[in-house]
């Protein structure tokens, strides 16, 4: 059995992705490989985490991945001493207890296979001038250990957040996100957060501009339904 050309160029049907079987000088059968556009964005839903909500005993652990995550999140764009100083200045096993202590904040762990993976801090009461809430709340942060990227684990974190702000009578949630940061900038528009602003972060002795988006969660209640 032998291979024959595909007429038609510059096609899905071309020979680059067509496979012709003739038998004897008669057509036999057609291979179609078609090309696929790939997503680069999806990520698949294994393995599922556990999510609940943190204790002052987590505080330790927390801090030790808010940390090592953030770090893998800006080291390479960023001075070396910035990130340094803004992880001294922002995570440590007692700034992580206050936090969790707070009875403004809610902070959401993750745990794939009883090992803690992710996490998330929603600030209940947290409002911003550009944004027009009556009770805005805040994702201040949301981070993923790295050897999970990829698996699910943000969207799994992000309807707890969302739940979360609107159990708490939210109308709107809000963050702040780094404006060289366009990965995150298109996870958050999938769940309807849109540019409304923009305000200085402080990133050791660097200022930086992280662009604001907002979501009402109403629109998210009138979608679902």
């Amino acid at each position: 059995m032998g291979q024959r050309r595909y007429e038609r160029e510059d096609t899905p049907f071309s020979h680059e992705n067509c496979k012709m079987a003739d038998l004897r000088g008669s057509l036999v059968g057609m291979l179609v490989a078609f090309p696929m556009a790939v997503d680069e964005e999806y990520e698949e839903t294994d393995p599922m985490a556990v999510i609940r909500r943190a204790k002052a005993s987590d505080a330790s652990a927390l801090a030790d991945l808010a940390e090592r995550t953030f770090r893998d999140a800006f080291s390479a764009q960023n001075i070396a001493t910035d990130i340094d100083l803004h992880c001294t200045t922002n995570f440590g096993t007692g700034i992580q207890r206050r936090e969790i202590l707070d009875p403004d904040w809610v902070t959401l762990l993750a745990e794939v296979d009883k090992v803690l993976s992710a996490y998330a801090q929603v600030r209940l009461r947290s409002p911003q001038q550009c944004v027009l809430a009556k009770r805005p709340s805040e994702l201040l942060r949301l981070y993923v250990s790295r050897d999970l990227h990829g698996r699910g684990i943000a969207h799994e974190l992000m309807p707890e957040v969302l739940a979360t702000a609107a159990s708490n009578e939210a109308d709107v949630v809000w963050l702040g996100v780094w404006e060289e940061n366009p990965r995150a900038i298109a996870f958050y528009r999938k769940y309807g957060f849109e540019i409304v602003g923009a305000h200085e972060f402080r990133l050791g002795e660097e200022i930086q501009r992280d662009l604001i988006m907002a979501v009402t969660l109403q629109l998210i209640r009138s979608q679902s339904k």
